[in-house]
C-alpha cells in the first residue's frame, strides 16, 4: 500500500502505521484528515473531532457589551441647543446608564441561551436544565411586562360622557365602543407620543418580548438625544411603579439565580472550554445589570421627571 509503513501480515490491504507525513483514516494512508475527523496528538493517525477542537471564542458577549457602551457614552457627546436665563446653552440629556441597561440586557438574554444548548453539548445536563429555566422565567416575565405595560398605557375606555349615557339609558354600550368619538386612551400623552413614532413602539415591543422587557426603557432613555425615545406618559408615576417592580423581580429570579448556576458551574468544569467562558460572561452580565438596574432604581424618578413637566419640550 503506498506511503504505509506498517501493516499486518494477514491483511496487507490495511495500514496500521503510515509514513510522515500520512496519517492512518480506516485503515489507509490519506494527507488530509476528512471532514469531522482532526490529526491525533502524535500526528500519526485521524480521530473524531470533539467540542473542544473547535476552539474557543473568547467573550463573545463581553465584548459586544463594551462596544455598545463605548457607542453610548459617545451619545453624551451630542448635545441640544437650549436658552437658559438668555443664554444658548448645549446640554445631553441622555441617560447612559438607562442606555447601558438597555444593550446589555438582550445580550444577558442571549448568553443564557448560549448556555443552556451548550450545557447540552458537554454533556452537563443539571445546568442545561437551570439555565434553560432561566430561559423561561425571562420569556415569562417579559409577556407579564408587556400585558400589564399594554393595558395601563395603550387600551381604550370609554369616555365619563359616555359612560353617564349608557347609565342613563340614552346610549348603548355597543354603539359607544364602535363609535372612536366615545373612546378615550388609557394614557393620553403616551398615545399622542405613539402616533408619532409608531415604528419605534412596535420594534420595541418586539424586542421586549423575545429578548428582555428591560429593552422596553429604552422608551425613556433619550438615547442620543433622538425624540423617538423621550416617550411621554401622562401617570408617569404608574409606569415608574411598573418599571421598578420588575427590576426587583428580574434581579431576584434572573440575575441572582444566574450568578448562582454559574458559580457552582465553574467550580466544577474545567478551564478551556466555550461552556465556561459563556458561565463567566453571564455571570458578569448579571453582576452588571444588578448594580447599574440598582443605581437606576435610586434615580428613576429623576430620568422621568421630564415626562411630568407638560411645558418642557426636550
Amino acid at each position: 500500500m503506498s506511503g504505509c509503513e506498517l501493516c499486518p501480515l494477514e491483511d496487507t490491504e490495511i495500514c496500521l502505521t503510515c509514513i510522515a507525513p500520512l496519517y492512518v483514516h480506516e485503515g489507509v494512508c490519506v494527507s488530509e484528515c476528512p471532514e469531522g475527523f482532526v490529526v491525533n496528538d502524535d500526528k500519526s493517525a485521524c480521530r473524531n473531532a470533539t467540542l473542544a477542537d473547535l476552539g474557543i471564542l473568547y467573550f463573545p458577549f463581553l465584548i459586544a457589551a463594551l462596544i455598545f457602551t463605548i457607542v453610548i457614552l459617545f451619545g453624551k457627546c451630542k448635545k441640544k441647543a437650549i436658552l437658559v436665563k438668555g443664554k444658548v446653552e448645549k446640554i445631553s440629556y441622555q441617560s447612559s446608564i438607562t442606555c447601558i441597561i438597555v444593550f446589555i440586557a438582550p445580550l444577558q438574554a442571549l448568553a443564557t441561551v448560549a448556555q443552556w444548548v451548550l450545557a447540552i453539548l458537554y454533556g452537563t445536563m443539571v445546568h442545561a436544565i437551570l439555565a434553560a429555566l432561566v430561559t423561561v422565567i425571562i420569556l415569562v416575565i417579559n409577556i407579564a411586562f408587556m400585558i400589564q405595560f399594554s393595558k395601563k398605557f395603550r387600551s381604550q375606555s370609554l369616555t365619563k360622557e359616555a359612560e353617564d349615557k349608557i347609565k342613563r339609558g340614552k346610549l348603548d354600550k355597543a354603539v359607544a365602543w364602535k363609535e372612536p368619538r366615545w373612546h378615550e386612551n388609557s394614557d393620553g400623552r403616551f398615545e399622542a407620543w405613539y402616533k408619532r413614532h409608531k415604528l419605534v413602539y412596535w420594534i420595541t415591543s418586539t424586542f421586549t418580548v423575545l429578548s428582555f422587557w428591560k429593552f422596553n426603557k429604552i422608551l425613556y432613555s433619550r438615547f442620543y438625544n433622538y425624540g423617538m425615545f423621550t416617550a411621554y406618559w401622562q401617570k408617569a408615576k404608574v409606569y415608574r411603579n411598573l418599571v421598578n417592580w420588575y427590576n426587583i423581580v428580574t434581579m431576584i429570579t434572573v440575575d441572582f439565580f444566574l450568578i448562582c448556576i454559574d458559580i457552582t458551574g465553574l467550580i466544577y468544569i474545567e478551564w478551556g472550554n466555550q461552556l465556561y467562558i459563556t458561565m463567566v460572561e453571564t455571570c458578569v452580565l448579571s453582576i452588571v445589570s444588578i448594580i447599574l438596574c440598582s443605581y437606576e432604581l435610586y434615580r428613576l424618578a429623576d430620568y422621568l421627571e421630564y415626562t411630568t413637566d407638560k411645558d418642557k419640550k426636550w
